[in-house]
């Protein structure tokens, strides 16, 4: 196992505080004076499974949306060489990709945000004037795959594990790549070893995403699995989600 380079986002936000000293309900609210305070009045709080609540921060703040706009670019090109190549299923798989990627223009900070985290760390917590909305969503009943038959959900119970995957309808194809990334709930990115000689099991909770390589030659293989699971690590963790957004300051642009 081996866990990927960190998101960029989260130390972004800490440096932006430091210099500053799916169906989705969405309600708004004036802005407040810590995330704690926002947490308090968020709707149905109790009911609120934490691994699943994330923020979104203002766009201008957010690291990931160069990165998108690189990924978008590389799945295009690809996309087109595939085409001219005649090779139609990864043809299609990479469109499905580049349609996913283009259609999420929503994205949250990876982390834990939740009140708890933001107690015990205080000297941590982001600025909250950095932060656009609060949400929450429903636990999902599904973990997603990405690899060569393009983007596919498959049903989730308890005690799921990579082990699992390997093998029979469900199995996720590795495209021959001795790693697959797999993103957790609060957007973290882990790579594990998939093949004989380096394999690492990992029990897979519900809402957890596998990124698989294309089965094709060149440096843009790897780096594609390292951006798709970046990109997700940045996506909100289910489908049916709430959220509170923060309404502008008086006066603000």
């Amino acid at each position: 196992m081996r866990v990927a380079r960190g998101c960029l986002v989260l130390a972004a936000l800490l440096a932006a505080s430091a210099g500053a000293s799916s169906a989705r309900a969405a309600e708004s609210q004036g802005a407040p004076d810590s995330l704690i305070g926002w947490w308090l009045d968020f709707p149905g709080l109790s009911r609120v499974a934490w691994p699943y609540a994330y923020i979104r921060a203002h766009p201008g703040d957010i690291v990931s949306t160069a990165d998108r706009g690189e990924l978008l670019d590389e799945l295009e090109a690809l996309r087109w060489r595939l085409d001219d190549a005649n090779y139609t299923a990864l043809h299609e798989t990479v469109a499905a990709w580049h349609e996913r990627v283009a259609q999420t223009t929503e994205v949250r900070v990876p982390g834990d945000f939740s009140p708890a985290w933001l107690m015990a760390h205080p000297a941590s917590r982001p600025e909250v004037g950095h932060v656009e909305a609060l949400g929450a969503c429903e636990v999902p009943d599904w973990i997603e795959i990405w690899d060569r038959a393009g983007i596919r959900r498959i049903p989730w119970q308890g005690g799921l594990a990579l082990s699992d995957l390997r093998h029979g309808e469900q199995a996720v194809d590795t495209g021959g790549a001795a790693r697959v990334s797999v993103v957790g709930l609060y957007g973290e990115v882990t790579e594990y070893g998939v093949q004989a000689w380096n394999f690492s099991d990992a029990e897979l909770p519900p809402g957890a995403r596998i990124v698989a390589e294309l089965p094709l030659d060149g440096q843009v293989v790897p780096w594609l699995r390292s951006a798709i699971a970046n990109f997700l690590a940045h996506s909100k963790p289910g489908d049916d989600c709430r959220e509170i957004v923060a309404e502008p300051a008086a006066g603000a642009n």
